[in-house]
């Protein structure tokens, strides 16, 4: 005979944790998350919506304008070039303009100071006497260049070295 197995018909029972009782401030924090992600899977479902109703039309007008801004950043990035290009020219020309003036006023400078050079050479050689020769000599010697150069000053300076030697 066979024995009976006594384990065959006996349920295996588990015992389970109990849950967790929350607070009454947990439960209302618990509601709230929820209300809230609720609201969020809500709003993300309209705007899914939404974009189902934007058309190929206006996808299309999307990637035009983008083109269309492309393009117009690529123009003005040529103008600004074009701008940076004539502002050096315009450097350029100014710099040879001062160039040009600075190089006459030299030359005036050393055509003022070679005509002074030839006065004073003729002046002395009409000089008659030793005396006449070193007085005009040292009052010629005082003029400096600065007076020289400004011709006003120049002309006074040498109208008031011709009263003193005509007496």
């Amino acid at each position: 005979m066979s024995e009976p197995n006594l384990f065959e018909n006996v349920e295996v029972v588990e015992k389970k944790k109990p849950k967790r009782k929350l607070t009454e401030a947990q439960l209302q924090n618990l509601k709230k998350g929820r209300e809230k992600m609720a609201e969020k899977r809500r709003l993300l479902k309209e705007q899914k919506q939404l974009n189902k109703h934007i058309t190929k039309e206006d996808k299309k007008a999307v990637k035009e304008n983008k083109v269309i801004k492309k393009e117009q950043k690529a123009e003005k990035k040529r103008q600004v070039k074009h701008q940076e290009k004539e502002l050096e020219h315009l450097r350029q020309l100014k710099e040879k303009r001062q160039q040009k003036l600075e190089e006459e006023l030299r030359r005036e400078q050393a055509q003022k100071l070679s005509r002074f050079a030839d006065l004073r050479s003729k002046w002395v050689s009409k000089t008659e006497t030793e005396e006449d020769y070193e007085d005009l000599t040292e009052a010629l010697d005082e003029i400096d260049e600065e007076t020289i150069l400004d011709d006003s000053k120049l002309e006074t300076t040498l109208l008031s070295l011709m009263e003193r030697y005509k007496t």
